[in-house]
């Protein structure tokens, strides 16, 4: 067997194997990777043409394959994604209501019919007039029941009885007032001239619902059996004249004197505002 001379520019240096493992070409480690020692590349060693190396590349290609299908399905399964949620968002019916998110802001407050002018989502309501109105008395949801509201409320008055009490006392005390500023003592006037205000708007309107059923049972005693299943309503005129009365009647001698005073007052200035006009 002739020897291969090495080439002068062979500056690579070739690892070194022990001579009693690799003895036979054919065999170990330069017959798996063929390993092109100093004897030479023989045929068997020809990677190309290599058992470990065919393997390896079979692997590649099977690798390769799948990673190719799995690329198409991914592909294939991305637009039926798309379409699916395209369709989720398009209306079923053209005439059906846009579909919007209820986190993003109302670009514009639109008018309900139904609503009054003064509630606070119409455009003709002040900013300070009704912003915060309370959902019983809101006519959306039909007109309120007064008289049931009232019956429902009724233990009110004694709260309002006894803070009238307090303020009077507070009032009334000069060591106490002393102590007080000004301002304060007037936020008390204050107090006390609203929930008088108030006491007496509320009797008021027990007073009209008193005497409005007061006279429907003397009108359906008074008539005919047939007749009693009809209702019977007062006019708003008789049921002031009525009022009046009422009031006049459950006052006491210095209240009934200040109302005939003013009564007296009012009627002399018509009288000279008509007397000025003539002149």
């Amino acid at each position: 067997m002739n020897r291969i001379k090495k080439p002068a520019n062979d500056t690579k240096r070739r690892p070194k194997f022990d001579g009693h493992r690799h003895r036979d070409l054919n065999s170990g480690y330069r017959k798996n990777y063929g390993f092109k020692g100093k004897y030479g590349l023989s045929s068997n060693l020809n990677p190309k043409k290599n058992s470990f190396h065919k393997q390896r590349e079979s692997r590649k290609d099977s690798d390769e394959s799948e990673i190719d299908s799995d690329s198409d399905s991914d592909s294939s399964s991305e637009p039926e994604e798309q379409r699916i949620t395209v369709e989720t968002k398009k209306k079923k019916n053209k005439h059906s209501p846009v579909i919007s998110s209820a986190k993003r802001p109302v670009s514009v407050v639109r008018e309900i019919p139904g609503l009054l002018d003064n509630t606070r989502y119409s455009k003709k309501a002040s900013n300070n007039d009704n912003l915060f109105g309370d959902i019983r008395f809101n006519p959306v949801y039909g007109k309120p029941n007064f008289e049931r509201i009232r019956n429902d409320y009724k233990f009110l008055d004694d709260y309002r009885k006894d803070e009238i009490k307090n303020l009077q006392s507070v009032l009334k005390n000069k060591k106490l007032l002393h102590k007080l500023s000004e301002n304060e003592v007037n936020e008390y006037k204050l107090d006390l001239q609203q929930l008088r205000s108030k006491q007496d708007s509320v009797r008021n309107r027990d007073l009209e619902i008193q005497i409005r059923d007061e006279f429907r049972e003397k009108v359906r005693n008074n008539i005919k059996p047939k007749l009693k299943s009809t209702n019977y309503y007062l006019k708003k005129s008789d049921q002031k004249k009525l009022m009046q009365i009422k009031k006049f009647e459950s006052m006491n001698k210095t209240q009934k004197d200040r109302l005939l005073e003013r009564k007296r007052k009012r009627k002399l200035g018509q009288e000279y505002r008509k007397l000025e006009f003539l002149n």
